[in-house]
């Protein structure tokens, strides 16, 4: 786009080796510039922009070529080795507020930490703070009732069983379906079909 009309295009971040690569645009988001480059999604920067151009490509070379970019840079390949498994431990955010001490454990033996019933229950005494959002007062039930149409909840639906399946498949437990919010609840039971490993 650059060559074809002589402006330079510009980027919301500012990364210096784009810069010395010929870039001259990267880190200017305004108006002497021809477009600029957002990872967001567009409705994310309606605020800032009238209008957009989505770029799509093969998810297996987004994929690739992101996985590149995080362990070698711009120009590099990652190394075979940088493919290899890891351990994984999946850790939902709802069984460490409903199961704080346990969820804990389970965690620091993941770890190889040792730990004693007396640092989890510190932990859990001190689980606290003042730094945490308020619940509004009209109920959080109600807040994602209207904040979320019926679209938009039976795609996170959709979403959640293609999760529940991947996580059964692979040996990482299960959804902890008993825990999530009476709305997602009523969305599932609406469904055709039983989640994976339901619990």
């Amino acid at each position: 786009m650059a060559a074809a009309s002589g402006l330079a295009t510009g980027s919301l971040y500012s990364d210096s080796s784009l810069t010395a690569a010929g870039f001259l645009g990267e880190g200017i988001h305004n108006s002497s510039v021809l477009v600029v480059k957002t990872h967001a999604s567009p409705s994310a920067m309606s605020q800032d922009f009238r209008q957009a151009l989505l770029l799509m490509r093969n998810p297996y070379d987004v994929i690739l070529a992101e996985f590149n970019r995080r362990q070698a840079g711009h120009l590099g390949h990652a190394r075979e080795d940088d493919f290899a498994t890891c351990r994984l431990l999946v850790v939902h955010y709802e069984q460490l507020v409903h199961s704080l001490n346990s969820t804990l454990s389970d965690i620091l033996h993941f770890l190889n930490i040792t730990h004693t019933a007396s640092d989890l229950q510190c932990a859990a005494t001190h689980s606290r703070g003042d730094f945490k959002r308020q619940e509004p007062r009209e109920g959080r039930e109600n807040i994602l009732a209207k904040r979320f149409s019926s679209k938009h909840r039976e795609f996170i639906h959709r979403c959640g069983m293609a999760v529940a399946t991947k996580l059964s498949d692979t040996g990482h437990g299960h959804l902890p379906y008993s825990l999530v919010t009476p709305l997602y609840r009523m969305e599932n039971t609406r469904a055709t079909g039983n989640y994976p490993g339901r619990t």
